[in-house]
């Protein structure tokens, strides 16, 4: 995958008893992925070019699934984890074409949406930087928003 873009590298989540993620408390509206080892500073390859992703693009309906997803993949002494917001041009809902493959998947719990290869990821503006002490030694995950256009 490019830049290391993936939201399900990690392995599924293992949910604590009675901790169920209702459906309706997530926004259909937005996609969040997760991309280890991807520079989103200012004046970086992706800040000024986007990349593309040359596989199936992977993301999730859950803010919550891809903020652990990005603790568990943090490195130390790596770039920290970015969370990716992803929304939609102005015009076109392309965030909306996604496949939501939860009902097939191992770890439905993920709500998985799948995109076809060739998707474009430009960076729009940082959201900001969550703390969080699982997030490797630096302690940080950036969350940034990131404007999709789907492949193929």
């Amino acid at each position: 995958m490019a830049a290391g873009v993936a939201a399900g590298a990690t392995g599924e989540l293992d949910p604590s008893p009675g901790e169920d993620l209702a459906v309706d408390q997530v926004d259909p509206a937005v996609r969040w992925g997760v991309a280890v080892g991807l520079d989103v500073a200012v004046g970086s390859a992706f800040a000024t070019r986007g990349v593309t992703e040359l596989g199936f693009l992977s993301v999730t309906l859950s803010k919550e699934v891809a903020m652990a997803k990005a603790a568990a993949a943090a490195m130390p002494g790596g770039l920290p984890p970015a969370v990716l917001q992803l929304s939609s041009g102005p015009t076109d809902e392309p965030a909306s074409r996604g496949a939501n493959i939860s009902a097939f998947s191992l770890s439905p719990l993920e709500l998985e949406v799948v995109y076809l290869p060739g998707a474009l990821l430009r960076l729009q503006s940082a959201v900001g930087e969550q703390g969080d002490e699982q997030a490797g030694a630096e302690g940080e995950i950036n969350v940034v928003d990131v404007q999709l256009t789907p492949g193929l």
